[in-house]
């Protein structure tokens, strides 16, 4: 039985969703949108509809070491500059009817962070070494190190261009030491090394057996840089630049890698969940019933799933997310989506230009998604998506009679054993386990088709609820108005599924 099919069939879990943190660099587009973000509310909504208890917890990435790097090129304070964008995000958030129970600014929650931090590290110590293995690299002898976003240099897998550690094309995260000849503004930089606490790792074989490598996307991105990566001992936790989570280490501060940083980070959305919930426990403390879903893009396997795989093999306290759900990039016309280069198109720019909803565009987002492999929003796409499908969806909805005053129990074997197998069909299409939301439009397409081998008024009612109920996830705000306008008035009610399937 499937992870969803035991939370569905048995409500034996309660469940935290946990997207990957955005940057806050600026706001979010649909690129973003596309990804962790829509695709996480997906799953919540439709688990919801089965009436589980699941929340939404997560928190922008404030203390990623680009945000100094961004603040100084802007000639901003790193906290203004967070904070101005951590409005933005959540609006952008907003705007794509995100239903988010807490997005988490970690700026209010310094001296949690830091507390989190020195018990991280006071943990992790039986499983770390002295080396001397803090690299950056800097212009000149004696001057300060440079911050990681400016450097350019080459990736060690696949060759590509890249800017700081992490390449985007293969994924591959990178010690600055180990790269061939970073430059600035072409200047070759000078190599540097400082002693630097590392946390030993036994190996990458337990990673390649788990379930964690099981996801298509997953294993392609371990494919490509698995031959780098069976090769590195350790870890490194800490660095030296000005910007992230204090943690002190023989009467010196230092601040927490961006591995670390995002582990630390965890044990906040978990006692922010904890509160929200009254429960007894941290959901990332080990033998909790709550169980962890984690949504993020392939450039992120390494932080987010790799790395901390070795942290929660080191701290017994602790347990990782119990799944993950990885997409892939989604583009604009063809291209990657660039803020730098103005190739971008945000949730409300679409609403404004075609006078649509946000439902509409998560409708095409969702249609588009990018559960497998690299998928492409376009115009045409999105205008043809509109006239052809989500327009005549609503029409059908909006114009279908039905007699609301009939009972909606006293319905056909026909139509009872042809919901319960369609919900059946969108269990399996958004298990957690082989997350693929687009093809829910396909099952959408097939419920139209049943209407027209109904007559009676009851069947019709009953018709017209599942439709509602199979479309909340995707167009929430359209299906809950429908259901108030032809229920009269009421609410859109969950609850009777249990009298269906």
């Amino acid at each position: 039985m499937s992870f969803t099919e035991e939370l569905i069939r048995y409500r034996l879990h309660r469940m935290l969703i946990i997207p990957s943190p955005p940057t806050p660099n600026g706001g979010l587009h649909l690129g973003h949108l596309a990804g962790p973000y829509l695709r996480s509310d997906l799953y919540k909504r439709f688990l919801q509809v089965r009436n589980s208890d699941v929340k939404m917890i997560f928190g922008i990435d404030a203390f990623d070491l680009y945000m100094a790097f961004d603040a100084k090129a802007k000639g901003k304070e790193e906290v203004a500059l967070i904070n101005e964008n951590y409005d933005k995000i959540k609006t952008d958030l907003s705007d794509a009817d995100i239903a988010v129970d807490d997005l988490i600014n970690p700026l209010d929650y310094t001296k949690e962070l830091e507390d989190i931090a020195d018990t991280f590290y006071s943990l992790v110590s039986g499983h770390t070494r002295h080396l001397k293995k803090i690299s950056y690299v800097i212009r000149n002898p004696g001057e300060p190190a440079v911050l990681p976003p400016m450097i350019q240099s080459t990736c060690l897998i696949c060759q590509s261009s890249m800017s700081g550690n992490v390449c985007e094309g293969c994924g591959g995260t990178f010690n600055i030491f180990d790269l061939k000849e970073c430059t600035i503004d072409s200047e070759l930089l000078l190599p540097a090394e400082e002693d630097c606490i590392c946390l030993e790792i036994d190996g990458w074989d337990d990673i390649l057996t788990s379930t964690l490598s099981s996801q298509p996307i997953v294993k392609k991105v371990w494919e490509g840089v698995s031959d780098y990566y069976k090769g590195l001992k350790y870890i490194n936790l800490l660095h030296r630049y000005d910007w992230g989570i204090k943690v002190k280490y023989e009467g010196i501060y230092y601040k927490l890698n961006t591995y670390a940083n995002r582990f630390i980070l965890n044990q906040i959305y978990g006692a922010r969940y904890q509160t929200l919930t009254n429960s007894d426990s941290n959901p990332y403390s080990r033998g909790t019933d709550v169980k962890i879903v984690s949504f993020f893009g392939k450039d992120n396997i390494l932080s987010n799933l790799f790395n901390k795989f070795h942290f929660v093999q080191a701290l017994s306290e602790f347990k990782m997310e119990d799944l993950f759900i990885v997409n892939d990039f989604y583009l604009l016309e063809g291209k990657k989506f660039s803020t730098s280069r103005n190739h971008k198109i945000t949730c409300k720019e679409l609403m404004t230009s075609y006078g649509v909803g946000s439902d509409e565009i998560r409708f095409y987002l969702t249609l588009t998604s990018p559960s497998n492999n690299e998928t492409n929003f376009t115009k045409q796409g999105f205008e043809e998506c509109l006239s052809t499908v989500i327009n005549p969806l609503k029409e059908t909805i909006n114009t279908s009679e039905i007699d609301v005053h009939s009972s909606d129990f006293n319905i056909s074997d026909f139509i009872r054993n042809a919901g319960s197998a369609f919900f059946e069909k969108q269990n399996v299409i958004m298990d957690a386990g082989n997350f693929v939301p687009e093809k829910n439009i396909e099952l959408i397409h097939e419920w139209l088709d049943v209407r027209n081998s109904i007559d009676a008024d009851s069947d019709r009612v009953f018709w017209m609820k599942l439709m509602l109920l199979f479309l909340y996830p995707i167009m929430p705000f359209y299906t809950s108005e429908i259901w108030r306008k032809r229920f009269d008035h009421q609410e859109m009610s969950f609850e009777c599924i249990n009298n269906y399937v």
